[in-house]
């Protein structure tokens, strides 16, 4: 299992390099622009510095918190259905460690070879340019906006978040939903149109320790 420290201005949720819709991971998050690396959290002042929206996702949550998704990916009409958890290891006022694991979606056991850990550091640099005044915005935003959406059956008010980015297979187009539960990504929708490729993850339940 390996522990990556990871500074993401959204997830991800996010949300892996066109595969990984469900939040933070070692590669950018289902086609998200990597966000430029700040400096260590050591040599940032109070007025350089914004809290990490990652971290704060999990702010009010206990360790052992687990949060599970589902996610569907469509090539060309043809579906494959996946399983998700996210985790929270620990948290302090520096960091939080969450754990994502993927399962087998038939029998709910862990995928070999599909387990990380990522550090989730406070502090993050204070965003410039467009869009400076929301941490959580992702790179290439060009629309965001609030709505209350009705995923499996629950009814969540969000703001969500439409991006571009790039991957070995071509232009990437997503959207992401936020809502005030752990690790705050609810929906996500990451298309590669050359690919002909969507995935669709949603939240099924949070579950409390």
């Amino acid at each position: 299992m390996r522990t990556l420290i990871y500074f993401l201005p959204t997830a991800a949720a996010l949300v892996g390099c066109g595969t990984n819709s469900l939040g933070p991971s070692p590669a950018p998050a289902a086609g998200q622009p990597a966000a430029p690396t700040p400096p260590a959290t050591s040599v940032l002042g109070a007025n350089d510095r914004v809290e990490n929206p990652a971290y704060t996702r999990w702010a009010s949550a206990l360790p052992g918190t687990t949060v599970v998704y589902d996610e569907v990916t469509d090539v060309a009409g043809v579906l494959t259905r996946g399983r998700r958890v996210s985790r929270l290891v620990s948290r302090t006022d520096l960091a939080a460690e969450v754990e994502v694991q993927d399962l087998n979606p038939d029998d709910g056991k862990p995928v070999p070879d599909q387990t990380q850990t990522l550090k989730q550091l406070r502090w993050m640099a204070k965003p410039t340019g467009p869009g400076a005044d929301d941490p959580a915005r992702p790179p290439h935003t060009y629309e965001t906006n609030t709505e209350t959406v009705t995923i499996k059956g629950k009814t969540y008010q969000t703001r969500w978040y439409k991006y571009k980015g790039h991957v070995e297979a071509g232009e990437t187009d997503t959207q992401t939903w936020y809502a005030d539960v752990p690790g705050g990504l609810v929906k996500s929708v990451h298309r590669i149109p050359a690919a002909k490729k969507t995935i669709t993850t949603e939240l099924v339940e949070v579950k409390t320790p």
